[in-house]
């Protein structure tokens, strides 16, 4: 989604446990996702092989996954491909230490945890991500 005059690029994500709003001036990419169990067959579809055998050694596989996924989400929606695109040809967390900041390309995916849930964002650009309370964000948009 943009705004039709350009001035602000955003993209949102939610999950059962949050919801995540990305704005930059150029296009962006978010994701949520929340620490739950997935099935075999979707793990193979999204993992490379390096992932795959980090989660077979993760004492929470579930929380090492949804970062895994949350990453992959957010550059697919960066760069319009959606989950369209072969995710387990890229890993953006492949040591399996988190929170994470990988390059893919001219794009950055900086992944952070949280209590329930992975939170990922891609951009063209180095970023900083915070949090902002409503408020914030409804003076934000007045701006604009």
């Amino acid at each position: 989604p943009f705004f039709v005059n350009h001035v602000c690029h955003f993209n949102l994500s939610h999950c059962d446990t949050a919801v995540a709003c990305a704005l930059d001036s150029a296009p962006v990419g978010v994701d949520v996702q929340d620490f739950r169990s997935v099935k075999s067959n979707v793990i193979r579809k999204v993992c490379s092989p390096e992932e795959l055998l980090l989660l077979q050694q993760a004492d929470r596989p579930e929380q090492l996954f949804a970062s895994f996924w949350s990453g992959k989400e957010a550059y697919g929606k960066y760069t319009g491909e959606g989950i369209g695109y072969a995710m387990n040809e890229k890993s953006f967390c492949a040591d399996g230490v988190l929170p994470s900041v990988a390059f893919e390309g001219n794009c950055m995916v900086q992944t952070d945890m949280h209590e329930n849930f992975a939170l990922s964002v891609c951009s063209g650009f180095k970023m900083q991500m915070q949090e902002i309370k409503e408020r914030d964000l409804q003076l934000f948009l007045h701006l604009l």
